[in-house]
């Protein structure tokens, strides 16, 4: 099953190359998905894929960037609603 999942992580010492690191993780995950580092220097994720290759990016994205300490994990799973939702915003691009 197809599962769709926003990811927020943030801690100390992520570098300028967290977003590739979340980049690399999406791929290495067999997940689609895009990577961003907000303002306040946390990093985004939002992928979608099969359930089983999620919860994989889930786990691994918990553990933050090589050298790095993670102090905040946030992740939810978006319901068929707000995958509409999302849908229909991009239709509309």
């Amino acid at each position: 099953m197809i599962r769709k999942v926003e990811i927020s992580v943030a801690g100390s010492r992520f570098g300028h190359d967290s977003r590739e690191w979340a980049e690399r993780l999406i791929a290495g995950c067999r997940t689609e998905g895009a990577a961003t580092v907000k303002d306040d220097g946390s990093i985004r994720i939002a992928a979608e894929g099969e359930e089983k290759n999620i919860l994989r990016l889930i786990k691994r994205a918990k553990r933050g960037p090589i050298f790095s300490t993670v102090e905040n994990f946030y992740y939810h799973f978006l319901d068929a609603e707000e995958n509409r939702q999302l849908e229909g915003a991009k239709a509309e691009q």
